[in-house]
């Protein structure tokens, strides 16, 4: 051996210490994905495609041919799933599937002329019915001097 070498050693790759770092990880994420998951998971649980679940949607809507319950759904969401639960008979109905029938159409926020015009509206709605108030009390007055006479 000469000046500088590093000595052999006798142990192996097999024996160096691997870092449990990644292992500890592992089963701490695989524990909370198992807290998660519902406890009984339902026997039609095969993921569809996007392309599945709207042509789904749209024979279902065919085969009732209701617009308004169409546009209904289009608008509300609740229940979204991604499974074929979908694909059931009444799954259009039942359950949304995000990218086919959930909302995406938020109501737009109230313009500065837009409040303005509703400010004007109320200040008139209250001035009319200040007068109408006015009158009204001037009819029961001129009532109870008729009264007293």
């Amino acid at each position: 051996m000469q000046k500088g070498d590093v000595p052999p050693t006798n142990k192996t790759s097999k024996d160096q210490k691997q870092p449990k770092a990644p292992k500890k990880l592992a089963k701490k994420l695989a524990k909370k994905l198992a807290k998660k998951l519902p406890k009984k998971l339902p026997k039609n649980l095969t993921i569809i495609t996007v392309e599945q679940a709207r042509r789904a949607f749209d024979e279902f809507y065919k085969r009732t041919a209701s617009k308004p319950a169409k546009t209904h759904d289009l608008n509300h969401t609740k229940n979204v799933i991604s499974d074929a639960r979908y694909l059931g008979k009444n799954g259009p109905r039942l359950y949304d599937f995000k990218g086919v029938d959930t909302a995406v159409n938020h109501r737009a926020k109230t313009s500065a002329a837009q409040l303005r015009a509703l400010l004007v509206a109320r200040q008139k709605l209250a001035a009319k019915l200040e007068t109408l108030r006015a009158a009204k009390l001037e009819t029961l007055r001129a009532a109870k001097l008729s009264i007293r006479k």
